[in-house]
């Protein structure tokens, strides 16, 4: 496995893992998406500076890309999340 699919990988799950818990907690599903997305994209690259040793030339850019991935899965876990308990 290559660095860059391990990444994916750590970004996917720490998205999830997000998504869920603040759904959980926060009711409306706005807030619950961005708050998502602005704490998974801080323990996301808190997890590549711990990995590499070092912040990488492209932050601003990874920081801002991080953002939209995790929002996006989080929109994603919360649509899927209410058709489960819809039926």
């Amino acid at each position: 496995m290559s660095q860059g699919t391990a990444g994916i990988i750590v970004l996917i799950a720490i998205a999830v893992l997000c998504s869920l818990f603040f759904q959980h907690v926060i009711k409306r599903h706005y807030v619950a998406i961005l708050v998502s997305g602005l704490v998974g994209t801080m323990l996301f690259q808190l997890a590549a500076y711990l990995h590499a040793g070092y912040l990488d030339s492209f932050f601003l850019i990874s920081v801002f890309v991080s953002f939209l991935v995790i929002c996006g899965i989080s929109s994603l876990t919360f649509s899927l999340k209410k058709k489960v308990t819809k039926k």
